[in-house]
């Protein structure tokens, strides 16, 4: 028998920055490429060629599925495979590829695709599947203007089709913030999902698509109006139909709307009872209620039921999410050491996440002496590495202990700027403007926005208004500076506003 061939087939525009990762991760796996330009005027056509693909060029209609389709129509082989400029296959995953399309009884696959999501810090996944990778016939072409679909003409040419889902994975990085807004993404999405839901009222996937992009906006409102109107007309259950669930569950937990919220997530639930991303809002709800004994139980639930894998769900909610979440309802409840533990291990399964150390090191202060806090830290970081020091005072910062930050980044450190940068916000969250505003000279050059304003927000506290006047115009700062520099004066307030609540700040 001989090997299946495969043909890469994309549609692309202005993808010079991304199309050299996606085609490397195809490399040896495809034996064609095809790449359909609607109208670049950045490099995007000399890559796609050095990789040995065949650009065709296309007008664009504002139509995804016509645009598709034209490299589909140039395909030669047996298989299809479609991927955009900002996916790439997995690394690990990428030699399965063809082993797959030897199973004769499969007309289509349902790719696992992670979705990469900027989360404060570091990355978190979503997963979803879709139809990308199918056996090339004239009667599958795709259809939809917008989010098409390949799978509708597969079904009905052929309702008896065996479509797997398939575990090799497609990493897709067009939802991190940056890419997001460098692309105007939601702008062009936004219009578009209007236009069909105007000419397609009833069409629920078109529904969907439109509550999505204003989801977000956000527009909640509009988002549940548009989920509520694709719920009631749901006969059937699509591959979709799991993350509209999610989504609407998850605005009417951030409206507050909580006996709405549970409704629908109950009703996702029975369709749905592996869904752990649907447990987790439950247990949110709960913990904004103040229920928090029932809220540790539902993120107990989430970590035991492991990862879901239905469209929309997120790895982390039964992870890192479920136990920094039971860890806040953990402090709620003054179980500080069981509060501790779920911080740690919510670190222990994210740790580019330190955000639930610096929770660990809030619960703890005054109830943990400061030579133990800093041995409890200590056990997760190298102290003899400068960047794990940096790491550790950015926890003790962020855990209100200024005064340790300080104590961990001594003077030796100058040299690396996020070490000189985090020691001036910690003498100007000391009150010690003068020496704040002397350290953070340095740092604007290196750090950017952050740096800028820190050093406005220290040279304003120690100097006047007059003096921010004259830093900004000597140094070129502009109104983002300024307001960088008002929020950290502000966050400045708040700790000692909350010192004064507490009785004053406990350092130690």
């Amino acid at each position: 028998m001989s090997e299946p061939a495969i043909t890469l087939c994309m549609i692309v525009r202005n993808e010079e920055q991304d199309l050299p990762r996606c085609l490397a991760s195809v490399r040896g796996i495809v034996d064609e490429i095809i790449v359909v330009d609607t109208g670049s005027t950045d490099g995007t056509v000399a890559v796609a060629e050095s990789f040995g693909a065949r650009v065709l060029h296309y007008a664009w209609t504002d139509n995804f599925a016509a645009a598709r389709n034209v490299g589909v129509d140039a395909a030669t082989t047996e298989w299809v495979l479609v991927l955009d400029a900002d996916e790439e296959l997995h690394p690990e995953d990428r030699h399965r590829l063809r082993e797959i399309c030897r199973d004769p009884e499969v007309e289509a696959y349902s790719m696992l695709h992670v979705n990469l999501m900027d989360a404060g810090g570091f990355t978190e996944t979503e997963n979803s599947y879709d139809v990308t990778l199918w056996r090339h016939r004239p009667e599958y072409r795709y259809e939809g203007k917008l989010h098409e679909q390949i799978v509708t003409a597969i079904w009905r040419e052929k309702p008896d089709a065996r479509v797997d889902y398939c575990q090799i994975r497609i990493l897709h990085y067009g939802y991190l913030k940056e890419a997001v807004r460098a692309k105007g993404k939601s702008e062009r999405n936004l219009k578009l999902a209007r236009q069909l839901v105007a000419d397609h009222p009833d069409d629920v996937f078109y529904l969907f698509n439109l509550g999505l992009e204003l989801q977000r906006l956000p527009d909640l409102e509009g988002a549940v109006s548009e989920y509520e109107r694709v719920r009631s007309g749901l006969s059937w259950y699509p591959l979709w139909a799991a993350k509209m669930f999610k989504c609407l569950a998850t605005c009417l937990v951030v409206l507050r709307r909580w006996e709405d919220a549970t409704a629908v997530i109950r009703q996702g639930l029975s369709i749905y009872p592996d869904f752990t991303d649907l447990v987790y809002l439950l247990g949110y709800a709960a913990q904004e209620q103040g229920r928090h004994a029932r809220a540790v139980g539902l993120f107990h639930r989430c970590v035991a039921m492991g990862p879901a894998t239905a469209a929309g769900a997120w790895p982390g909610m039964a992870g890192h999410r479920a136990y920094e979440a039971m860890a806040r309802s953990y402090v709620a409840l003054g179980r500080l050491e069981d509060a501790a533990d779920a911080y740690e291990a919510a670190f222990a399964a994210q740790p580019d996440w330190t955000a639930p150390l610096a929770g660990m090191v809030e619960a703890l202060n005054g109830h943990l002496p400061d030579d133990a806090l800093l041995a409890r830290l200590a056990a997760w970081f190298d102290l003899e590495q400068t960047a794990h020091r940096v790491r550790v005072a950015d926890v003790l910062l962020a855990g209100g202990r200024p005064d340790l930050a300080l104590q961990t980044l001594t003077p030796d450190l100058d040299d690396d700027p996020a070490a000189r940068y985090l020691r001036g916000l910690a003498l100007l969250r000391l009150g010690r403007h003068g020496p704040a505003a002397e350290a953070l000279t340095g740092v604007p050059a290196a750090l950017g926005l952050p740096g800028r304003g820190a050093l406005l927000a220290a040279t304003g506290s120690h100097r006047g208004l007059p003096a921010v006047a004259a830093l900004a115009r000597e140094r070129g700062m502009n109104a983002p500076d300024l307001a960088e520099a008002a929020r950290v004066c502000l966050k400045e307030a708040r700790f000692w506003e909350q010192a004064a609540k507490t009785g004053g700040v406990r350092f130690g």
